[in-house]
């Protein structure tokens, strides 16, 4: 909680999830799947941090599911 704090000023936090859509050429089977809501074709990437150390990466959901 000291690093997040002090480096960024977030209070009571210890780490921090984020996720993106990284665009790809998509797949011949279930294209429509790997649409996104802008459009595009991506996988999500889905990370988790704690103070300077990755916890969890995580790539490949299809883009269209929300990347929250």
């Amino acid at each position: 909680m000291d690093e997040f704090h002090s480096k960024w000023g977030f209070l009571q936090c210890v780490g921090a999830i984020d996720g993106s859509h990284i665009p790809i050429i998509g797949p011949n089977v279930n294209p429509v799947n790997y649409f996104n809501s802008k459009g595009y074709q991506s996988v999500i990437l889905h990370a988790g941090i704690g103070g300077p150390h990755v916890l969890e990466i995580y790539v490949g959901w299809p883009g269209s599911v929300h990347d929250a």
